[in-house]
């Protein structure tokens, strides 16, 4: 073996190493900013619940075309969507200093899905009802 396949023999290594390195600390560094960008069950419950000043909550628009006899089925199912996010990110915990059961938000959010995508109205208010009802598991004075 020659000294110049020597040396790229002694490179390719160390350089690969070095990439490695390079690309688990920046990775890393992409978990950990995730992980701070991460939003709250606080912060997923108010996008749910609450509207801007002057706008209807993503909760309010869902309850309020379950209401009419011809629901808008694409706002509902772009509405549901916080709430879905929400039943992610509380299923099988205890939230926050909430008490009670999370299981039956979850449990109602996908009853609403299942509803939305089929365009059943009377399956959805069912739905939303037992969603309603279910704040009360977690908000409890």
């Amino acid at each position: 073996m020659n000294t110049k396949t020597a040396k790229i023999a002694m490179i390719v290594p160390a350089a690969a190493l070095l990439l490695v390195t390079f690309f688990g600390l920046f990775s890393q560094r992409g978990v950990q900013a995730a992980k701070k960008n991460k939003p709250t069950v606080k912060e997923l419950m108010l996008a749910a619940h609450k509207a801007p000043k002057g706008k209807k909550a993503p909760l309010q628009i869902v309850q309020d075309q379950l209401r009419s006899e011809r629901p808008d089925w694409i706002l509902i199912a772009t509405n549901a969507k916080p709430l879905a996010v929400l039943a992610n990110a509380i299923k099988g915990t205890s939230v926050l200093n909430y008490k009670g059961p999370t299981k039956p938000y979850v449990d109602g959010v996908a009853l609403l899905q299942a509803a939305t995508k089929n365009h059943d109205l009377t399956k959805g208010r069912a739905a939303m009802n037992d969603l309603i009802r279910s704040c009360v598991n977690c908000h409890k004075p």
